[in-house]
């Protein structure tokens, strides 16, 4: 089609008055037509100008208003983006390091020198196995300060009961005299009256033969009074000669007092010996930690014992680290491991714990091992250096680690291998995604607060 503003072809032809006036015609439309087309380009032209000069000039206010916010937010976009472009359904990559499902550190608990090691990095070991011995002065010493505590305090105790066994034979003694003199006594009460019944009547009988025949009555009577008085003093001196010594009342205070004490003794003596006992089994519990010992069982991740190395171990035991300069041994459960992996903000909301996961191994590529999230963290950890799970990098990514347990792993693999991670896309990150796609001013809604994020994470 010919150009509007073009000129048409004129071919010569006769002179005729109709036609000429056709041609007039004529070319008065064509003049309009290219006054109208020039209107149409100034038109164009101011409207692009001003379009453009509208462009800078938004451009050069919303660089004044945040230059460096508006920056990061058109990086994070174009990241959100690439990232959605580039891998929309592969889901979370990331790598991480290999590590038992449960470890322990173990170190002495006593002072020493390192006397003879027993394992080699690597090797299992069963709960209850001896890793390495010390030699402890310190231990030894304390065991012979307790044997020694523990003898004095028996003996103290012996004494105490020998004490308390002779103030009771004391008593027991006492008691047994006091009845035979009382059974001496009671016996002798039948004696006496009799010895005294004969004194009686031995002397009244005598007083009476003695009366003279020519006494008067008067006489009689006086002399027969004075043979009963006479009769009863004989019986009284023979009564009290016949009879046993009186025991009196028996006084039970003063010995059940030296019985009671000696007993408290005892109380106090066996009191010290099991005070004794117990500090000498704590000495024997100490020398006994001279051999470090497997609290569980698993396998010798680390060992860091030296024949003839000294041991401070005045806070041993076992914890999650060691002191510098610390015998210890590392012993790790490889029946599960674990890897922890950094997702950016963007992504972890599409991690859910118990959610699958492929695993694979640079120094194994022939194994694959199935995961399973167990953790994702709550809060977020910043990374400083620019790298993330995907591998993208930029400033002032947030990240948060997610933790994958594998059960029952190939034998093969060990603690501190590398691990890479695929979490296959959720349904729940894929609607979101869908839903973004579908309305793309969705996807930035949120503010500048998850587009900045988007730089780093795992894609």
């Amino acid at each position: 089609m010919a150009n509007e503003d073009e000129y048409p072809v004129v071919e010569a032809i006769a002179a005729n008055p109709d036609d000429e006036a056709e041609a007039q015609l004529a070319l008065k439309n064509l003049e309009e037509r290219r006054a109208r087309n020039r209107r149409k380009r100034i038109v164009k032209i101011v409207v692009a100008c001003a379009v453009v000069a509208a462009i800078i000039a938004a451009w050069v206010i919303v660089s004044a208003m945040n230059e460096k916010k508006q920056r990061e937010e058109a990086e994070a976009a174009a990241m959100a983006a690439l990232s959605a472009v580039e891998s929309p359904s592969s889901g979370i990559q990331a790598s991480g390091t290999l590590k038992p499902g449960s470890s322990v550190l173990v170190t002495p608990e006593v002072s020493g020198i390192v006397q003879e090691v027993m394992v080699s990095e690597g090797q299992r070991v069963e709960a209850g196995d001896v890793l390495f011995t010390l030699k402890s002065d310190e231990a030894e010493k304390a065991l012979a300060d307790a044997q020694t505590a523990m003898d004095r305090a028996q003996s103290g105790v012996s004494k105490a009961q020998s004490s308390a066994a002779q103030a009771q034979q004391d008593y027991d003694n006492a008691v047994s005299s006091y009845n035979v003199a009382v059974d001496a006594y009671n016996n002798s009460l039948d004696a006496a009256a009799a010895a005294g019944q004969a004194a009686y009547d031995s002397t009244y009988q005598k007083a009476i033969a003695a009366i003279p025949s020519t006494a008067t009555k008067a006489e009689r009577e006086l002399l027969v009074e004075e043979a009963r008085a006479d009769a009863q003093a004989a019986y009284d001196t023979a009564y009290q000669n016949a009879l046993a010594p009186d025991p009196g009342t028996f006084d039970h205070s003063g010995y059940t007092a030296s019985v009671d004490a000696a007993n408290d003794s005892i109380t106090t003596a066996q009191q010290a010996l099991d005070d004794a006992r117990k500090s000498y089994e704590r000495a024997q519990e100490l020398v006994g930690k001279c051999q470090v010992k497997a609290p569980r069982s698993g396998a010798m991740l680390s060992l860091k014992a030296v024949v003839g190395a000294s041991v401070g171990g005045a806070s041993g035991g076992t914890s999650s680290g060691a002191s510098s300069g610390e015998a210890s041994v590392l012993i790790g459960d490889l029946s599960t491991l674990e890897v922890d992996i950094e997702v950016n903000e963007i992504d972890v909301s599409g991690v859910k714990v118990g959610q699958a996961a492929e695993v694979t191994f640079p120094a194994f590529p022939d194994i694959q091992e199935q995961a399973e999230v167990v953790s994702v963290a709550a809060a977020a950890t910043n990374s400083t250096d620019g790298s993330s799970a995907s591998g993208a990098s930029g400033g002032g990514i947030v990240t948060f680690t997610v933790k994958l347990v594998i059960k029952h792993p190939d034998e093969r693999l060990k603690s501190g291998m590398s691990a890479n991670v695929k979490i296959p896309e959720s349904d729940d990150a894929a609607s979101a995604a869908a839903s973004t796609a579908a309305d793309p001013a969705a996807g930035t809604g949120a503010g500048s607060g998850s587009s900045a994020a988007a730089s780093g994470g795992a894609s």
